[in-house]
Formats: C-alpha cells, structure tokens, sequence
C-alpha cells in the first residue's frame, strides 16, 4: 500500500543520504597511493586487459600499460616516478631488461612495474608493495593468490618483518573481498576513512 512505499522510500533516502556523507569524507585514489607509495620504494601495478578510452573505444595490449603511465605519472609527476613494463607483445630481452631496471632503485624515485598478467608467476624480486587496477571475478581464486605472491613471503616460526618490508596491497577494486577465498585463508582489512569501501588490506 501507499504507507509503506512511503516507508520504504524514506528508508533509502536515509541510506542515500548516509552513502553522499561516505563518499564526501572519503579519501580519493591519488592521497592514498601517495599515502602509502614513497620515494625509494618499488611497486607492481595490475592492469585491466582492456581498458576504454574517452570515446568508449577499446585500448588493448601495450597501449593499456600507455594508460596507466599516464595516470602514474598525473599523480607523482613523471620525473619523480620510473615506470617499466612487461607485456607477452614485448620481446623476452626486453621483459628481462625491464624487470632487471625494476629492480634498481634510484634515490628519490619510485619505481612501477606495470602488467597486465606477464608478472604472475616464476618471478621473485624484492617488492612488497603492489597496486590492484585489475578487477577479477569471484572465481578468480588462482589469479588472486598468484598476483598476491609477488609482494608476500614465507617467514620461519618467530621470525618478523620490519614495517618497510611488510607487504601491503592498495586493491582499488576490492578484489580481496570479492573472489571467494574464505575457505582458504583469512584476510584482516581496514578502511583508510569513513568510506564503506575497504579500499586498502596490509598483511
């Protein structure tokens, strides 16, 4: 009946009005990249596979990398960042000679290693720190843990990290709550503001 439309429309007015305050007070993606990515530091950046230009037409393959430069480089400045890819479209000289310059930090710089899915396994280089684009489905359990394995190791029983070296991942599409995994591990996540999106987990 008309009452309880009534009801109920009021009800999600209220949850609206709840959600515009969230969104208001929430911290946007440049101030928490810069929050947590420093000078002197690597980081890996998952890309999606296709991405859409201003136009609705579809970037693929090394041009989407291109993209996500480009919005590296709008939020630090591009003489302050290094950006290196690895792409299947690359050449293996090429890959190996980016992921070795990857490796090379240079004072006051930040270097990125932007992928799509190239980094996933069979590479293992010191980097704790990893920035998820990419948004995977709900089944997408082995990708997951695989991409997570580049910023994570194993420790023995007693054995510690320092803060610098514990691994943290900025997961701007929420994957880590979003593809089943529960019945594998646990994860611990906070949200860096009132935002009702957990936008950050540090393991």
């Amino acid at each position: 009946n008309s009452m309880e439309e009534a009801s109920e429309k009021d009800e999600l007015l209220k949850k609206y009005e709840k959600l515009k305050k969230h969104l208001k007070s929430a911290d946007g993606v440049e101030k928490i990249l810069k929050d947590n990515i420093h000078p002197d530091e690597n980081c890996i950046v998952y890309c999606p596979l296709v991405n859409k230009d201003e136009n609705g037409n579809p970037i693929i393959g090394i041009d989407v990398l291109e993209l996500y430069k480009k919005k590296l480089e709008e939020i630090y400045g591009s003489e302050n960042i290094n950006c290196y890819f690895m792409h299947s479209n690359l050449t293996d000289s090429i890959n190996s000679e980016n992921l070795k310059k990857f490796q090379q930090l240079q004072p006051n710089k930040i270097n990125f290693m932007i992928v799509v899915s190239k980094y996933d396994v069979g590479i293992h280089v010191p980097c704790s720190k990893m920035i998820w684009y990419r948004n995977l489905d709900e089944n997408s359990y082995t990708l997951l843990s695989q991409q997570m394995g580049r910023v994570m190791k194993g420790l023995m029983p007693g054995q510690l990290l320092a803060e610098e070296e514990r691994p943290l991942i900025i997961d701007l599409p929420n994957n880590l709550l979003k593809v089943h995994n529960d019945k594998i591990f646990k994860i611990n996540s906070f949200s860096l503001s009132s935002s009702s999106s957990e936008l950050l987990s540090k393991f």
